[in-house]
C-alpha cells in the first residue's frame, strides 16, 4: 500500500485525533486543521486556523467547502495563491452563473405576466363560476 498525504480536519477533538494517529500508524502522512489547541497528542502536525473566519480576500470569509478545498490543494502540493485563485474561481462559477440564468428567466417571465390594470388569463373563468351563498 502506498502511504498517502491525508488532511484532517477537526483533528484536536476525540475522533480527529484518534482517526489521525490511526493513519500515522499505517504508514500515512498526517496533516490536522483545527481551531483549538489538541490536547490529545502532540504526535502529528497540526495548524491552529478557523476556517470559517473572515479574510480580505474572502468578504463572507472562506466556508467549509473553500476552506477544506484551499487546505487540501496546498497539502498535496498546488501554489497557495493559485489554490486560492482556482477556489474564487469556482466559488464564481458556482453562486454567479445561476443568478446571471435566473435574472434572464425571470425578466422573460415576467415580460409576459399581465400589466397593471390587465387581467390574468384565468380571470374570465373565475369570474363565470358562480358563488352561492346560504345564510
Amino acid at each position: 500500500m502506498n502511504p498517502l498525504r491525508v488532511l484532517v480536519t477537526g483533528s484536536s477533538g476525540q475522533i480527529g485525533t484518534n482517526l489521525a494517529l490511526r493513519l500515522q500508524r499505517e504508514g500515512h502522512e498526517v496533516f490536522g486543521v483545527d481551531k483549538r489547541l489538541n490536547t490529545w497528542t502532540d504526535d502529528f502536525r497540526y495548524l491552529l486556523q478557523d476556517l470559517s473566519g473572515h479574510y480580505p480576500s474572502y468578504p463572507g470569509g472562506i466556508g467549509g467547502i473553500d476552506g477544506g478545498l484551499i487546505g487540501t490543494l496546498i497539502v498535496y502540493g498546488a501554489p497557495a495563491a493559485g489554490t486560492a485563485a482556482a477556489v474564487l474561481a469556482y466559488r464564481v462559477i458556482l453562486f454567479w452563473l445561476p443568478l446571471i440564468v435566473g435574472g434572464i428567466a425571470f425578466a422573460r417571465l415576467r415580460r409576459d405576466m399581465p400589466r397593471p390594470g390587465e387581467l390574468a388569463a384565468c380571470a374570465p373563468a373565475i369570474a363565470a363560476q358562480r358563488v352561492t351563498v346560504s345564510v
